[in-house]
């Protein structure tokens, strides 16, 4: 059976308000984290072995490199005498994140007000596998494995509270030694009480690094400054209940009926 274009206007309308509403649902949210390694956060790289333990030895000579942290932690999981990492947040009182957002940034809709901070640990090179390789003489690629990503909100000036993690994190990323700036891409597994606006994946930078930062009983460890930039999917408007889109869909259905028996 064919439906004139004109009985056919509010099964339209129905549909545009409906979508109108689904589409206001949920908006995402930008967060940027900085880490700038003067100020104590950052990335830490530890695990350092020297280039002749990799495949890649000739090209990290004629960079002037002798050879890769193989190990990524913040700051707040890092022991910076024993060289070990610790749990994310767990360092001594005033080590900060690796990362800071200020409020307000975009999360009050859903209670969120105060400072949040990023903090990780965990993530692992294989640096003797297809994790480490060139594709030029000046860009290197890695990918880390088996991170974790926590985010924390100060709800008071020293008072942390978990918002939630990504476990099972890898970060792929590539170094170019023409320009000295590392890209990189963030991917893991939302935690069982992870809120689903936490997005499972982001992307970071990380930049004016010090390739020698320090020495601990494990070896040297290098500070890099960074950013990392998240996409929250936070509610803006509450979608309708599927009872009054139910009920908007009979009226219309009705309406629709009442002028076909006119």
């Amino acid at each position: 059976m064919k439906l004139g274009l004109a009985r056919l206007k509010p099964l339209f309308v129905m549909a545009a308000v409906s979508a109108a509403f689904l589409s206001a649902s949920a908006q995402a949210v930008t967060v940027t984290f900085t880490g700038d390694r003067n100020s104590g956060r950052g990335v830490i790289g530890h695990g350092f072995v020297d280039r002749s333990l990799t495949p890649w030895s000739s090209y990290y000579a004629a960079l002037g490199v002798t050879g890769p942290y193989t190990e990524l932690a913040s700051p707040d999981a890092f022991d910076f005498t024993t060289g070990n990492e610790l749990p994310i947040g767990t360092n001594a009182p005033g080590t900060p994140f690796g990362g800071i957002a200020g409020a307000p940034h975009g999360l009050e809709p859903v209670g969120i007000t105060g400072p949040i901070h990023v903090g990780f640990a965990g993530f692992t090179l294989d640096y003797t596998g297809s994790d480490l390789s060139f594709s030029s003489a000046t860009l290197e690629h890695r990918i880390y494995r088996g991170g974790t990503v926590t985010l924390f909100e100060e709800s008071a000036p020293g008072v942390f509270s978990e918002l939630g993690s990504l476990i099972n994190a890898v970060l792929a990323f590539d170094i170019n030694y023409a320009t000295g700036v590392l890209s990189g891409l963030t991917t893991g597994t939302r935690s069982g009480s992870t809120p689903v606006y936490v997005p499972e994946s982001y992307v970071s930078t990380a930049y004016d690094p010090i390739d020698n930062a320090g020495t601990t009983a494990e070896g040297p460890y290098g500070a890099f400054s960074m950013t990392a930039t998240f996409e929250f999917a936070i509610a803006s408007v509450a979608a309708p209940p599927a009872a009054a889109l139910l009920a908007a869909g009979l009226m219309a259905l009705g309406a629709f009926r009442r002028r076909r028996a006119g």
